[in-house]
């Protein structure tokens, strides 16, 4: 399918970039020009037979772009991409390089009812996407989508806990691979096809075909003795295909709508697997030795769903899907059946008054056998079975004449997990577990309301709270607990408190002049392990057109994050011959942000453009630690995570059209990326920092 179209695109481009030399031809018999003969081949693929209707002339108009791309930066200046505060990567998906580019685009109507679009960019072997659409008489409706890019990948070297080996032997952070640079080649290829048949035009065929390859490498990382201290870092090929085919059909009579479809999914991981040696002094792996981690197993799927809407009456309508889903895991044999309910009831009570009910009831049977566990004569229970259900109302209320809509609903959660122990389970750890995991409830408020007292002015106001009880976590034992030996503890890393506020507002005090301000602020905490989230964020907008010709777009956005955590280390670490745990109840975290952009366009003419943009992140992430062996200093060892981040972002560039059909253009891109709390791995030169410079030169024509 894709060599077709393909071919399909570059026929069309050479007629098209052949219509410069259709005056001097001495062809006599060669009476249409290329754009005509593009639309005479184009119309061939109507599906009216002649003469059925009045003949409609195609229209049909499209371009084709050609650019020079250029790096003018050292390859040892280019920054690798680091997770940070940005909310961006530098050049995470751009292939970074001097290459010449392709883009083009043909859009028509092949008649009263037919119609086609093309386009399609080529940067690189690595970077390039395609898209094309055809309809034809509303019979077929064919959309394919191509697309193709290099997704660059973090590279944690294992420094934010690295202290002096000296003194601090006993955390072991390995990177094995510290100057390898990781990436994936992403492939994805989508296409949806509908079919309707001109004698039953109330029935429509799906169907969808879509394939994902990534191939590359990436960096793998397991724990090993306390889970804690002891991390190991390889690389870790990727070579991951993805193949999905859905076929279905789409009843509508007056009232009803009834769908069926088919999922059929294939995943295939050929990659060479990666093997860590697991020490497991104390005892609570269940494994150890040579053994492989990291590695994603060949799985199948097949899903079945039916849906139907009815609509009863004028004001009301009633919805319902129901899923029957299957996947294999091809690795160890594992099956597990997955089953889907939902229903939605919408109402007009009254005028103004809309209220939604709803309903979902969901379970995952997890078939794997619980006295196996990675080939280990170690038993445990199966926590993968889960039953689960949730019931919700929602209404909304529109004022009259007040211009304020209101809106509220609630929803209530259960999921419960379905334990199948192994033989060797004791009494005690089922009757913790049945305790701590059995069940978590959730509940959910929302309320929220939208004004606009005027057409220049409205706003809105959200809030939102979420109770959770029994968040699953991992039990303990009292034997166990490393703090306290006299007590139960449950571990879970999940809020229990939740409460989310937004409001904003936008104001047009002139046609020209647009400004607005938002808020959003979270409160999360788990008092059962002192946890807990506090998050402010502002964010400043403002538009203003000087004239027809010019306009001006800024923002500002800011953004401060505490949190506060309490941690355990190791479960029993030895030192100084004595073996104990430590808990250190307070371990913040501090995060704050600050965003500015400022963007500028100016079009003097019609045939000539110019833009601006730049935008600047500025920001800090401390943590801090009041330490955890007695004796031996440990408070600096979070310092290592901290980040001191400065972003810039920088592109301008201008268009100019010096013939009827023909332009040129031309733009500069600047990135610069620097982290001055940064840790150099000891063993090696890896540094996430760099800049670069970009240019970008090429002509386009449009007919």
């Amino acid at each position: 399918m894709r060599k077709r179209t393909l071919v399909l695109i570059a026929i069309i481009g050479l007629l098209c970039l052949s219509s410069s030399f259709a005056e001097t031809t001495e062809n006599k018999n060669l009476t249409k020009a290329p754009s005509e003969l593009v639309k005479s081949m184009l119309k061939s693929f109507s599906l009216a037979p002649e003469g059925t209707e009045e003949e409609t002339e195609p229209d049909i108009s499209g371009y084709v772009s050609i650019w020079q791309r250029f790096l003018t930066t050292k390859e040892s200046e280019l920054p690798l991409n680091v997770s940070g505060l940005s909310g961006g990567r530098a050049a995470e998906y751009a292939t970074v390089g001097s290459y010449p580019g392709v883009g083009f685009g043909f859009r028509g109507f092949l008649g009263d009812k037919s119609s086609f679009d093309l386009s399609g960019k080529f940067y690189h072997t690595d970077e390039q996407s395609y898209f094309a659409s055809l309809d034809l008489q509303r019979i077929v409706r064919i959309k394919t989508q191509a697309n193709r890019l290099l997704h660059r990948l973090d590279h944690d070297p294992l420094t934010n806990v690295d202290p002096d080996p000296a003194t601090q032997a006993e955390f072991p952070f390995l990177d094995s691979n510290p100057d390898d640079v990781y990436s994936t080649a992403r492939t994805e290829i989508i296409n949806k096809t509908d079919l309707v048949f001109p004698s039953f035009p109330n029935l429509k065929i799906i169907s969808q075909v879509r394939y994902v390859h990534e191939n590359g490498q990436q960096q793998a990382r397991t724990l090993d003795m306390c889970t804690v201290c002891h991390v190991e870092a390889k690389t870790q090929g990727i070579d991951q295909r993805t193949r999905d085919f859905i076929i279905g059909a789409e009843l509508k009579t007056k009232g009803i709508t009834v769908s069926y479809s088919h999922l059929g999914r294939t995943f295939e991981n050929n990659a060479s697997p990666v093997y860590h040696v697991y020490t497991n002094p104390y005892g609570y792996f269940v494994f150890e030795g040579n053994q492989e981690f990291a590695h994603i197993p060949d799985s199948e799927k097949n899903a079945d769903t039916i849906k139907a809407k009815i609509v009863p009456m004028k004001n009301a309508s009633l919805f319902g899907s129901y899923t029957l889903a299957n996947v294999k895991n091809k690795h160890n044999n594992g099956k597990a059946d997955i089953k889907n309910f939902l229903s939605r009831f919408r109402a007009i009570l009254a005028k103004g008054l809309n209220i939604t009910l709803k309903f979902l009831d969901n379970k995952y049977e997890n078939k794997l056998n619980p006295n196996f566990t990675f080939d280990s004569n170690i038993l445990t229970a199966n926590h993968l079975s889960k039953d689960g259900y949730t019931i919700g109302a929602d209404a909304s209320y529109r004022i009259p004449k007040q211009k304020i809509h209101l809106r509220a609903g609630f929803d209530y959660n259960s999921l419960k997990r379905e334990f199948s122990y192994a033989d060797a389970v004791e009494d005690e750890e089922k009757s913790i577990m049945d305790k701590y995991l059995k069940e978590m409830k959730t509940t959910t408020y929302r309320a929220g309301a939208t004004y606009y007292p005027s057409s220049k002015i409205k706003g809105f106001l959200r809030y939102k709270r979420k109770d959770i009880e029994n968040p699953l976590g991992v039990p303990i034992l009292a034997a166990d607990n490393p703090v306290d030996p006299t007590s139960e503890r449950f571990m879970s890393n999940l809020y229990t408190d939740i409460n989310l506020l937004s409001t904003g507002v936008s104001v047009m005090p002139a046609n020209r002049l647009s400004v607005s301000a938002n808020y959003f602020y979270n409160s999360s905490k788990n008092d059962t392990i002192n946890s807990s989230q506090k998050r402010n964020n502002v964010v400043l907008s403002l538009w203003y057109a000087l004239s027809g010709k010019v306009s001006l777009t800024a923002s500002y956005s800011y953004m401060d994050d505490k949190i506060v955590n309490s941690l355990i280390y190791g479960t029993e670490y030895e030192y100084a011959g004595e073996r104990f745990a430590r808990e250190d109840p307070d371990v913040p975290y501090n995060k704050k942000m600050n965003v500015f952009l400022v963007a500028f366009d100016f079009r003097p003419t019609d045939d000539f453009s110019i833009f601006f943009d730049i935008s600047s992140t500025k920001g800090t992430a401390d943590w801090d630690s009041s330490g955890i062996i007695p004796g031996v200093i440990t408070s600096d060892l979070a310092s290592f995570s901290d980040q001191d981040l400065v972003h810039y972002r920088i592109s301008a560039g201008a268009d100019y059209g010096f013939l009827k059909n023909v332009s040129v253009f031309g733009k500069w891109k600047y990135e610069e990326y620097k982290d001055k709390a940064f840790i150099v791995h000891g063993k090696g030169g890896y540094s996430d920092s760099g800049k670069y410079h970009m240019f970008y030169l090429g002509f386009g024509y449009k007919f």
